[in-house]
């Protein structure tokens, strides 16, 4: 089994009108026997924190990277899985790492971790 990262994205427009996508949320998914079992995790533990019933109500696309040396941390006063809300490259570190924001869902506590860039799938 192996060890997915699948990201959550929501398409906008820059105040110039062009378009982005936004990261809304990463998940990491250990031990998922397969890509599609690993986004198919993710999309229910992304509904679950958030309180929704669909998804595609807060992101318009996924993305599945393989494996990640960084899991994804669970929150220190209440136990709970963090989002990845933000990732930004590592000013000190160079190009192969980026600082990850992590966002608990339950007490809105926030986190950062320094950490290696993960490759996604096609890539």
């Amino acid at each position: 089994m192996a060890q997915y990262q699948v990201s959550f994205y929501k398409g906008l427009l820059n105040p110039y009108g062009f378009p982005f996508r936004c990261l809304q949320a990463e998940i990491q998914m250990a031990d998922a026997p397969t890509s599609d079992d690993a986004v198919v995790a993710a999309e229910h533990e992304f509904e679950r924190s958030r309180h929704i019933s669909d998804w595609k109500l807060c992101a318009d696309e996924f993305e599945v990277g393989m494996g990640s040396p960084v899991l994804q941390p669970h929150c220190k006063c209440c136990g709970t899985s963090m989002l990845l809300i933000r990732r930004e490259p590592h000013s000190s570190r160079g190009q192969a790492f980026e600082l990850r924001t992590f966002q608990c869902p339950a007490c809105n506590t926030f986190e950062q971790v320094d950490s290696p860039k993960i490759p996604t799938l096609g890539q």
